[in-house]
């Protein structure tokens, strides 16, 4: 099926699988979570190859884009599911390459 979204033609079709919400997931997002996650003075050390090496053990998620403004890092992903998982990752595994101070999700604003 072929829509049309400020002008530019858009291809809908329903997914292959379905997918149910968990509610707590649900519930997270209520709170305001979001597929996008900021990283408040990261550390000098972290790059963007640094962080998707260290988001890469997780399954199906995709890391879109990491941008950095300042010394805050901002990470985009597929999905507020994985970005749940992948922030409590960053935030309480011994394994991260992270020492975080604060982690929040963010919500993207359209620029103009």
């Amino acid at each position: 099926m072929l829509k049309f979204a400020d002008t530019v033609q858009v291809e809908i079709s329903w997914a292959e699988r379905h997918f149910t919400l968990p509610g707590h997931v649900a519930n997270q997002i209520g709170m305001g979570a979001t597929r996008n996650m900021v990283v408040r003075s990261a550390n000098t050390r972290h790059t963007e190859e640094s962080i998707r090496d260290d988001l890469e053990h997780i399954h199906n998620l995709v890391v879109i884009d990491v941008r950095f403004t300042g010394r805050d890092a901002h990470i985009s992903t597929n999905s507020v599911h994985n970005s749940m998982f992948a922030r409590t990752c960053m935030m309480y595994c011994e394994l991260s390459f992270f020492v975080i101070n604060e982690l929040n999700f963010y919500q993207v604003t359209k620029q103009v």
